[in-house]
């Protein structure tokens, strides 16, 4: 159950990021004067910032709660041992169908 409720919070975590990123507009400078974008006002360029900056605050921190929430899942999965899957799932099924 718990391993349900981490699996949703990591694919609602993960579809945010990306939405997050996108919707985050460019650091470069410079480029909105060659298409006229220099007319802006003082206010609205503030503006424009603040959102960005706490787009970008809320973005860093799900992005640090999905790291962790990974971390966790990947911790508390059940060791398996490759070398035994692959001797028990590959080698013997292929020779047993010869």
């Amino acid at each position: 159950m718990v391993d349900i409720i981490l699996g949703i919070i990591l694919l609602v975590a993960a579809v945010f990021l990306v939405v997050a990123v996108l919707l985050q507009s460019g650091k470069s400078k410079g480029v909105g004067t060659i298409s006229g974008g220099s007319s802006e006002t003082y206010f609205g360029k503030n503006k424009g910032k603040s959102l960005d900056k706490k787009l970008a605050t809320l973005t860093t921190i799900v992005a640090i709660v999905f790291v962790v929430i990974v971390l966790v899942v990947y911790v508390s999965q059940p060791f398996t041992d490759f070398d035994d899957w692959w001797l028990n799932n590959i080698i013997i099924s292929s020779s047993g169908s010869k």
